[in-house]
């Protein structure tokens, strides 16, 4: 299965550059600004996944970038262990659709005792996604298709990647889910195979802003 094999359509009418950012922006204040948590539409589990709580807002960043190229940027969220704008890790994705801003539901965070590594964000439109718990191994492949995030295939074993191991394959392609089992050495050929193909695409390193920027400061009553 080739990566690359789809078809982005630019946005016509897109609003500007400034006028996406203005709505990511207004939205992020509301949401950093409020207690008002909305939980049945998303804002408290979509915007703040689980991991969030963990840090201090000075550990938290966003960005801009349009990731499936078709003249509309996606808001990134992201946060990071040590601060100071270095090793910033995705947590979530945002699009617009109808002038309002929507939650992707990425997620990229696991729990505490799991061992993850960041999600890496290819020029191609691909999103990189590998993380294990003791045996348990998992790589995923998304993409942005036309402002929609999309899982497009999974490699998941609880069994290694060895010769005499099994592997379960999950594909999704025309919308349409197919699960199937793999030797497990078999599936390790396939996946270096798709990062080999990664690598020609250039990583997209996202101009992280720090969200402490964002947060109105409490005014105190003398």
């Amino acid at each position: 299965m080739a990566l690359n094999s789809y078809t982005v359509t630019p946005v016509t009418d897109a609003p500007s550059k400034e006028e996406q950012h203005a709505l990511y922006m207004e939205y992020l204040e509301n949401a950093l600004n409020t207690n008002d948590w909305d939980i049945e539409k998303g804002h408290y589990a979509g915007f703040f996944p689980i991991g969030w709580f963990k840090n201090d807002i000075s550990k938290r960043y966003y960005a801009f970038y349009d990731i499936d190229g078709n003249g509309i940027d996606e808001l990134l969220t992201g946060e990071s262990e040590i601060g100071e704008n270095k090793n910033v890790s995705l947590l979530n994705i945002f699009s617009i659709e109808n002038n309002a801003v929507i939650s992707q539901n990425f997620m990229g965070y696991v729990w505490d005792d799991w061992d993850k590594k960041a999600p890496v964000i290819y020029s191609s439109g691909t999103i990189y996604e590998p993380y294990s718990y003791e045996f348990y191994i998992c790589y995923q492949y998304y993409r942005m298709e036309n402002g929609e995030l999309k899982e497009f295939c999974r490699f998941y074993t609880d069994d290694g990647f060895e010769i005499r191991s099994k592997c379960k394959m999950w594909v999704n392609k025309d919308g349409e889910k197919t699960e199937c089992e793999i030797n497990g050495f078999i599936a390790k050929i396939v996946i270096d195979s798709f990062n080999s193909y990664l690598g020609f695409s250039k990583v997209v390193e996202p101009d992280w802003q720090p969200m402490s920027k964002i947060i109105q400061p409490t005014v105190t009553a003398n």
